[in-house]
């Protein structure tokens, strides 16, 4: 490797090494924020889910409109059903035979 790029691929690794540790700095300040939440903003989504609960119960509450009522069931197509199953028939299996030899490359068993 000449020197040339010797000092661009040093010049690069430097580069790298100090956004890194920008960005560790990023993510260390940004972590504290996040820990820092205040009791009214937890009251505030208590609140919320309390409200979402209530309506939830409410919901719960309403009863849903009758179904209709089922019909009976006919005793001939109960009958018809039993009477036709169903079969299943196999094809015959098709055997192909060519007039070539198959050549087992000399070897044979005389078992």
């Amino acid at each position: 490797m000449d020197r040339t790029r010797g000092a661009l691929l040093a010049l690069f690794v430097a580069a790298v090494a100090i956004a890194g540790v920008f960005a560790v700095g990023r993510v260390l300040t940004s972590e504290n924020q996040t820990h820092a939440t205040t009791k009214t903003q937890i009251a505030r989504r208590a609140r919320q889910l309390d409200r979402y609960e209530a309506s939830l119960v409410k919901e719960l509450a309403k009863r849903p409109p009758a179904l209709p009522p089922v019909p009976a069931a006919s005793s001939a197509g109960v009958q018809r059903a039993v009477a036709s199953p169903i079969v299943y028939r196999r094809l015959p299996s098709i055997v192909v035979a060519s007039g070539r030899r198959i050549d087992d490359g000399g070897e044979r068993s005389d078992d």
